[in-house]
């Protein structure tokens, strides 16, 4: 019996994304069917981390404050719809797996009113509040 020598090739690379990739992705979304009404992206830019996140912060904090407690239904809920999220932008945006990013929207979207509904049963002004975002 002979044993076969393969020829192994070692790549090393960088865990950031070349100019070429970066590239290669902003192509690929530009070349995306996005509705007309789809603003421009700095206004993603400003408005995520400013409104979404930091009325997310204030009303999470406001619910913790009113229960006393730092793990509840509400809080949870939270962190579920927060995990959705973060699955959704991996398949959408990293493995570009469209197909399957549309169903997590609508698990997105379910688990947004979950939180926020959970947030309203602690305060109502809270949960709509959340639900703004």
């Amino acid at each position: 019996e002979v044993a076969e020598k393969r020829n192994t090739t070692i790549a090393y690379s960088s865990p950031l994304p070349s100019q070429s990739d970066t590239q290669t992705k902003e192509w690929e979304y530009q070349k995306r069917n996005k509705p007309s009404w789809t603003p421009p992206g700095w206004v993603f830019a400003v408005m995520w981390p400013l409104f979404v996140f930091g009325t997310r912060a204030v009303t999470a904090a406001a619910v913790v404050q009113k229960t006393g407690l730092y793990t509840n239904s509400a809080i949870m809920a939270l962190m579920f719809h927060l995990c959705i999220g973060s699955l959704w932008n991996t398949v959408n945006n990293v493995d570009r797996r469209l197909g399957f990013s549309v169903p997590l929207l609508y698990a997105l979207a379910l688990s947004k009113m979950l939180a926020a509904y959970r947030f309203y049963l602690v305060d109502p002004l809270l949960g709509k509040c959340l639900a703004a975002t």
